[in-house]
């Protein structure tokens, strides 16, 4: 059984209770529907989104590993903002109701496309929701899951050298305390 696909439109909030990030789409009405991101999934989907984007810059820019992470550190600002100006990017949002509660996602599968968009399909062995994120979104929904990790306190290690200015500050995190 499939979600709904939506075109790029996503939204990344924090689950303090289940300590789980959650990726929702807008459904029908007023309502969203969610799906629930563990703490290790979300750092082995960093990384292989972040491994995506610097095989797509290798054919741009060559293999010279540090001309690379400054023309993806560049971009990957750049898309940022351009998401965040543009309000396709929006932070704070007002929370909305579920369709359903959210369900765990127990696998990720990652397709690259050639612009450097990637096809992001979440699946929980029941259903499967599928968001199609081109370069710009894809360069969003990281920073979104990496400003979520941080709000969570979830020190997630940088898995990219081109992210490190985008991780921020995890120190200044709120100290937590985990049963």
């Amino acid at each position: 059984m499939s979600a709904p696909a939506t075109g790029g439109k996503f939204h990344l909030s924090y689950d303090a209770d289940e300590d789980r990030l959650l990726v929702a789409v807008d459904a029908v009405g007023d309502k969203r529907y969610a799906m629930a991101l563990t703490r290790r999934l979300a750092k082995l989907m960093i990384g292989a989104l972040t491994e995506m984007q610097a095989k797509h810059r290798l054919d741009a820019v060559g293999a010279n590993p540090l001309v690379r992470d400054t023309v993806l550190s560049f971009e990957h600002a750049q898309a940022v903002a351009e998401g965040v100006s543009s309000g396709d990017t929006r932070h704070n949002q007002p929370p909305r109701d579920f369709l359903a509660a959210p369900r765990l996602i127990r696998e990720i599968k990652l397709t690259p496309q050639p612009d450097g968009g990637v096809i992001l399909i979440l699946d929980d062995k029941q259903q499967t929701l599928t968001i199609d994120l081109n370069r710009q979104r894809a360069h969003s929904f990281i920073q979104g899951v990496l400003d979520q990790a941080a709000r969570a306190a979830w020190d997630l290690p940088v898995t990219a050298p081109w992210l490190e200015r985008a991780a921020g500050d995890l120190s200044a995190a709120t100290p937590r305390v985990v049963h």
